[in-house]
């Protein structure tokens, strides 16, 4: 039972609590981690730090600042996904306050190509938290990947000697054990500036029904020299290069390759740094950012809505073209946009148009067969069935499924498997074997049929009892 726990500092960086909690009551690391996580080998996890917390740490936590309080505003949690998508955003959020999944799997962590990453601080900081609270703390805003200002107070930060890294030996680091670098030196005013903007859209609430974050920087576009005036067209290169020029007069770099930027238009880059240089640079202001909305018609529509109109006015596309701010055969072309017709597959000899209802009955059978021989393993180990094991056996084109519902429904259906699910069947599948094998089981024999590490072993293990008796499974979970 909790007796005693910090209260949260403003922007404390939930690791920092872990960590003054651990100095003030106990003796050893060990002690502290076998009270707080669900095995003594977990650790806390620095930018985080709440999946590995045992289920008494995390009733107790819910019950005096709400989990969900501590992921929004103690955590990195919004610096990974604030603009992905409603469901990503969702799963990550389970995987952080239940601690079963993988955070990896629900959310994509960029690169760290310029070397090791550290826990950093600003002297003026500790300063003032000493003065104020008795003690220095990590703070959350100093953690912000590519930020290397003070927010409140405008000075670089400095690296401490504590590696941000999963492989480096497990610890609780408290900030008043560091040796302090108490040099400030200041940073220019527009990089003050773009801290502010940063730090203001991390601290800002996420909103639930945000729009596709590509879509909306599209629209952003609309009035500058960086799209065309119908839309359609992005001059990707010339935002690239005037990004990389302005964020280079205070000495940071804009987004590094031109295809990330590229990529921020397809939805496929959701980066929170890149996102928020580029709307920095777009002088976007804040409150847009912090809840982004779509216009009602996007601009191509707006577009052609108003050449129609110019053209029912009897204007030319010369003068049309000179309004609107396009070429003449733009004017011309959306003045003469029709649906697209069906295709005449009479035209060309030979071609026959598929019917893909027919084929989606006659294959349905096919594919139930392949999926649970993919599924149990047939004479080899069980496998995951997804929709890229079932294209590549049937010798299908990568988007035949999207043309066949039945079949896709049924591979959908095994596909939702976990894989923490799969591990489980896996072991099952495996300690059948071994039974018939030997008469001695030991660790050591599963591990090495099913590959799976110890960690992998404990996140299956509540899955056991899907795929056989109790018995069986309580054996299993003895073994591993």
């Amino acid at each position: 039972m909790i007796s005693y726990f910090p209260g949260l500092y403003p922007d404390e960086l939930f690791y920092s609590v872990v960590s003054r909690y651990f100095v003030h009551i106990y003796p050893s690391y060990i002690l502290a981690i076998e009270d707080l996580c669900k095995t003594k080998t977990s650790r806390i996890d620095m930018e985080f730090g709440l999946q590995s917390l045992n289920s008494d740490i995390k009733n107790f936590l819910e019950q005096v600042y709400g989990l969900k309080n501590i992921l929004l505003h103690n955590t990195m949690f919004p610096q990974y996904a604030k603009f992905e998508t409603v469901e990503r955003r969702d799963l990550a959020a389970q995987v952080m306050l239940t601690g079963e999944g993988d955070i990896h799997s629900a959310l994509i962590f960029p690169k760290n190509k310029s070397g090791s990453r550290y826990l950093r601080y600003c002297p003026l900081c500790f300063e003032k938290d000493r003065n104020e609270f008795g003690e220095a703390y990590w703070h959350r805003t100093h953690q912000i990947r590519g930020i290397n200002v003070c927010g409140t107070h405008g000075c670089y930060l400095h690296d401490s000697n504590i590696e941000i890294n999963s492989k480096s030996s497990p610890r609780l680091w408290v900030a008043d054990d560091i040796v302090v670098d108490s040099s400030v030196n200041y940073a220019s005013d527009k990089e003050i500036q773009f801290t502010d903007y940063v730090v203001k859209i991390i601290q800002s609430p996420i909103p639930r029904d945000q729009p596709q974050i590509s879509d909306w920087l599209i629209s952003k576009l609309e009035g500058t020299e960086y799209i065309t005036a119908r839309g359609k067209r992005k001059y990707v290169t010339k935002l690239h290069s005037d990004m990389q020029e302005y964020y280079k007069q205070f000495g940071l770099s804009g987004i590094e390759q031109q295809y990330q930027v590229v990529k921020l238009f397809t939805g496929a880059n959701n980066n929170f740094l890149d996102i928020c240089k580029l709307a920095f640079f777009l002088k976007i202001p804040i409150e847009e950012l912090m809840n982004p909305k779509l216009p009602e018609k996007s601009q191509t529509e707006r577009f052609n809505e108003k050449v129609e109109q110019l053209y029912k006015e009897g204007l030319g596309c010369h003068c049309i073209a000179r309004k609107v701010g396009s070429c003449p055969s733009t004017a011309l072309k959306a003045n003469r946009i029709k649906e697209k017709a069906p295709h005449d597959y009479a035209v060309r000899k030979g071609i026959a148009k598929k019917n893909w209802n027919a084929m989606d009955v006659e294959m349905l059978p096919k594919v139930k067969e392949l999926c649970e021989k993919i599924y149990t393993g047939g004479d080899d180990r069980p496998k995951r069935v997804t929709a890229f094991a079932i294209t590549k056996a049937m010798s299908w084109p990568d988007k035949r499924l999207d043309y066949l519902p039945r079949c896709k429904e049924l591979v959908q259906r095994y596909s939702m498997e976990s894989m923490e699910e799969y591990w489980a069947r896996e072991c099952v599948f495996f300690y059948k074997i071994l039974l018939e094998e030997s008469t001695t089981i030991t660790w050591r024999n599963l591990r090495d049929k099913t590959n799976l590490t110890r960690k992998n072993f404990e996140r299956c293990k509540k899955y056991l009892s899907n795929y056989t008796d109790k018995v069986m499974a309580e054996m299993i979970r003895k073994l591993i």
